[in-house]
């Protein structure tokens, strides 16, 4: 959050802050210099979100921590594959 403020001082364009918006304190903190947030994660536990409910329980009961830090991980945590392109 510490760089939405530089980002805003820097650009001449509206800036929209994403990641790590996950209550009010921190879109409080975006909303002091960036135009708008963009928020993901945060919905995934909605009731309407079309997602597995294993998928919802496994983001409820996750920490911060817990976010996969590779494709890799990624992969591994939410059963995905990673295709190699054709060339």
């Amino acid at each position: 959050m510490t760089l939405v403020p530089q980002t805003v001082d820097a650009v001449s364009i509206p800036v929209i802050a994403a990641g790590g918006v996950a209550d009010s304190r921190q879109m409080q903190a975006v909303l002091t210099g960036a135009c708008g947030a963009q928020i993901g994660t945060a919905l995934l536990a909605a009731e309407e979100c079309p997602i597995h409910e294993n998928y919802k329980e496994a983001v409820l009961k996750a920490s911060g921590s817990d976010a996969p830090s590779s494709p890799e991980e990624f992969c591994r945590c939410t059963g995905a594959s990673i295709k190699e392109s054709d060339e």
